[in-house]
């Protein structure tokens, strides 16, 4: 999903630059805007400390790091703006005194359906691969080898355990190359990608030789670092996971993180992969192996309602940069839609896109009117909510009331993955979403601010 390079001027435009599930590829794109310190507690400097890169100069010290591969969680809710900001920090922490980072948007090239762990891994090898050949990586032939020959019988012994039509082509060449090694890793992460029952043949065999697999990737991994350091490109690699919360099921996402634990402490690379805020009940079995940076929304109000002003203004900065200022009644409108969003670039984008929706035949531009009857419209999702929900809402409601933070509730992780709940600072402060908050049900079994 691609982006215009120009804001809307009018109003037929406006719908192209609302995109909301189309993240910026970068701080050069045009409509980028740089929410750097308006995230409460969260501090970039922080995240750059965990990823033991020294804040100043963000250079890695590989020789007092070598035998501490980092695993590294960034937590925050869907919208937050966490894939922007990742591309972000790949553009500052990727030089040759820094990290070779290796992106993977799972929720792109895999099948979220029915995603796993070894998919990903897959994935993480098959993006490292690509970008090794496009950087013209001379890595030990040996090791090429070995990798090449460990993907082809696993290839072999996946094809004679599958009916022959639902087979992975390959071609026995032998030629152990970094462009043949692609084609098989390709392959088999199409098995992964394709039907069930191909992508379940595929675990089940990796499954079985995980060991060998991870020793494998290890050792590649390994070589492709060492190659970098030799020729002055990079310190070690950084394998980048985004879009996890992007699965289908919170079951799956636990799976994926939880139950896996011992899988991802035995691979020995570098890696942050994004956490899907639910599973922060869970975070002490995470931090068995791993440090938690939780990125919140932006906070636009604190815990009594006053407005953060300078994150109001950021916000009309972002919205007049995908959309000309003439194209709105007022600034006014800009300003209540961004008090609405909760500090969601993605509620945002959402709501104005809705606005737009509403308009009438003969507006020129969006009005208040239209604002308001979008947020209406959207803000009859709360009819989904159940009275146990309703519950944990009034408590939220009750403690930002006595300005008192909220703890972890029986009954939120849904309310959370679901951008009912909106968290902000390190995550003590809650607050329901504003446009939950407009419903009819909600004033009447909650109360009305």
């Amino acid at each position: 999903m691609n982006l215009p390079n120009k804001k809307a001027i009018k109003l037929d435009e406006i719908d192209s630059v609302l995109q909301f599930n189309a993240p910026l590829p970068g701080k050069e794109h045009p409509f980028y805007t740089d929410f750097t310190g308006l995230r409460g507690d969260f501090k970039e400097k922080k995240l750059y400390r965990t990823l033991n890169l020294n804040p100043s100069n963000l250079t890695y010290n590989f020789e007092a790091n070598q035998f501490n591969k980092l695993k590294v969680f960034l937590a925050g809710m869907r919208g937050s703006g966490k894939t922007t900001e990742l591309a972000r920090i790949v553009e500052e922490i990727e030089h040759k005194d820094g990290f070779f980072c290796v992106v993977c948007n799972i929720d792109i090239e895999l099948n979220m359906d029915h995603v796993e762990y070894m998919d990903i891994l897959i994935c993480q090898i098959e993006n490292l691969i690509k970008k090794a050949q496009e950087k013209g990586l001379q890595l030990d032939k040996n090791v090429v080898k070995s990798l090449s020959k460990w993907f082809e019988e696993r290839t072999l012994e996946i094809n004679s355990s599958i009916e022959k039509s639902a087979s992975i082509e390959i071609e026995l060449e032998g030629k152990w190359g970094l462009p043949w090694l692609l084609s098989l890793v390709g392959k088999l992460k199409g098995g992964v990608t394709g039907s069930k029952e191909r992508a379940d043949s595929v675990r089940k065999v990796f499954r079985n030789r995980f060991v060998d697999f991870a020793q494998e990737f290890n050792i590649f991994v390994e070589d492709a670092a060492r190659w970098l350091r030799d020729h002055s490109e990079a310190r070690d690699i950084l394998f980048i996971v985004d879009g996890l919360e992007k699965t289908t099921t919170a079951e799956r996402r636990r799976e994926i993180i939880i139950e896996n634990a011992e899988s991802i402490k035995s691979i020995r690379a570098n890696c942050l992969m994004t956490l899907p805020i639910e599973l922060m009940k869970s975070i002490r079995q995470v931090k068995d192996y791993s440090e938690v940076v939780t990125f919140p929304f932006i906070k636009v109000q604190e815990i009594d309602g006053s407005d953060v002003e300078a994150t109001i203004n950021r916000f009309v900065e972002f919205v007049y940069k995908r959309i000309d200022k003439s194209l709105f009644e007022s600034e006014d409108v800009v300003k209540t839609a961004v008090r609405f969003s909760g500090g969601s670039p993605r509620e945002l984008l959402r709501l104005l896109q809705h606005a737009g929706y509403e308009l009438e035949d003969d507006d020129t531009q969006i009005t208040m009117n239209a604002l308001m009857e979008a947020v209406k419209y959207l803000s009859a999702d709360a009819r989904f909510l159940s009275e146990k929900e309703l519950t944990v809402l009034k408590e939220i409601r009750k403690n930002n009331k006595e300005n008192k933070p909220t703890p972890f509730i029986d009954g939120i992780e849904k309310l959370l993955e679901e951008i009912v709940v909106m968290e902000y600072n390190s995550g003590t402060y809650k607050r329901v979403n504003p446009i939950i908050a407009y419903s009819s049900i909600y004033q009447e079994y909650v109360g009305k601010d």
